[in-house]
């Protein structure tokens, strides 16, 4: 009978396991895929697979045998590494040569990409906690067989790594839902409009020493939990569609100026910060092409940011109308 029992316990657990570390994954992976909300790369999707046919395996041996025998605690300590692992891939922690983790987010208007490490970290700290919990529980069983103590109920020393681990997945948990609140409740607005500087210099005919720039504004609405602090800006201005006719002076598809690694000031949570301003500063030798020509203009805008632990790199672009100065 006993045995039968644990069978049904492996069955139970080794089904439960194939949900959690396969099945469910894929299909969010393929549903998240599918609305074009995250991409993921095959090397991503295989890794993971493997990963968890393997932890499917490793929980399957654990429910064998009883979690207060040598071997279930042996087995224990070996599938809480694993699953350190497997969640420390899935959330880009081995990738330490990146500022950001595996996941990128993309729409028609912005791609962003999130650096997750901390959460990894988070997560694999709690299954060393799990495995050194099982560690505990191996020497007390191993202490329990040699009669050094006794077998009555009472309170064990790995009962404290249970509670510090449920402690954490509660954290975890509360962490994680207050990112994705806080993230619903951010805006950026980038507006259409822009306001130009032009200076001639006082030789309103030479062009080569006149300058022009071009500041365009944004909104920034951080209703959530979280300062958005290390805001970095960078800003690459491209031409469109020209009226030069000779493709000289300001031609198509090229890039006329930029702004790099604008800082600016933490955007505290809880409030909106209006009418920030982006200055691009106009290439010397595409002045004299804007003061005389029309253009369509695409702005490339990557902002930068750390937020609640999670490294941000957005991309968004903004196309505008540039009339001639004369």
């Amino acid at each position: 009978m006993r045995m039968e029992i644990e069978y049904k316990r492996m069955a139970i657990f080794g089904t439960l396991s194939l949900f959690f570390y396969i099945i469910i994954p894929l299909i969010l992976i393929n549903i998240l895929s599918t609305l074009d909300l995250l991409s993921f790369n095959s090397s991503f999707i295989i890794t993971l697979t493997v990963l968890g046919i393997f932890s499917v395996i490793i929980t399957i041996i654990k429910n064998i045998f009883s979690k207060n025998t040598v071997k279930g605690n042996i087995i224990g300590i070996i599938s809480s590494v694993f699953s350190g692992i497997y969640t420390f891939y899935i959330f880009g922690g081995f990738s330490p040569n990146k500022t950001w983790g595996s996941y990128q987010i993309t729409t028609e208007n912005f791609v962003a990409l999130l650096g997750l490490q901390l959460i990894a970290w988070l997560l694999l700290i709690g299954a060393i906690i799990r495995a050194c919990g099982s560690a505990v529980h191996l020497m007390e069983n191993i202490k329990r067989n040699k009669k050094e103590i006794e077998t009555s109920e009472k309170f064990q020393y790995h009962q404290i790594f249970t509670f510090i681990g449920i402690g954490l997945i509660i954290f975890m948990l509360g962490y994680l839902g207050s990112i994705i609140y806080s993230g619903t409740n951010i805006g950026v607005n980038v507006r259409e409009n822009y306001i130009p500087s032009y200076d001639n210099s006082g030789t309103p005919f030479d062009y080569e020493d006149d300058n022009i720039n071009i500041t365009a504004n944004f909104d920034l609405q951080n209703y959530g939990f979280y300062t958005i602090s290390d805001v970095v800006i960078d800003v690459d201005i491209y031409t469109l569609e020209t009226s030069d006719t000779t493709q000289i002076a300001l031609p198509d598809n090229t890039k006329i100026g930029e702004v790099d690694k604008a800082k600016y000031k933490s955007f505290p949570a809880k409030q909106s910060s209006y009418n920030e301003e982006i200055t691009v500063s106009i290439f010397s030798e595409y002045v004299g092409g804007l003061v005389l020509y029309d253009a369509n203009l695409s702005l490339q805008i990557h902002f930068s940011s750390f937020y609640a632990g999670i490294i941000i790199d957005f991309y968004m672009t903004q196309k505008v109308q540039w009339d001639s100065i004369v």
